[in-house]
């Protein structure tokens, strides 16, 4: 969510971790792994952001608003 991320550190790790959860739930834990080697494979400097979108479409086949979409539907589930 634009203008959220990056404005409360807590708030970044949370969704953070929801999007890894849900990437693992979803792919298993051999994809995340090759996302972490793109990631090393592909560091071009500090700015691993760049990265994200080609990465995501690269190992996974899915963009970034897939992502945000399953992050945001764990951290739902958290209060209910």
């Amino acid at each position: 969510m634009l203008g959220l991320f990056n404005e409360d550190p807590q708030v970044n790790y949370d969704i953070a971790q929801a999007a890894v959860a849900w990437l693992v739930d979803q792919y298993g834990m051999p994809r995340l792994i090759a996302l972490m080697e793109a990631y090393r494979t592909d560091y071009a400097g500090v700015d691993t952001d760049a990265l994200t979108r080609r990465l995501l479409r690269q190992v996974y086949g899915v963009g970034e608003p897939a992502v945000v979409a399953g992050a945001f539907g764990l951290l739902g589930q958290l209060h209910h």
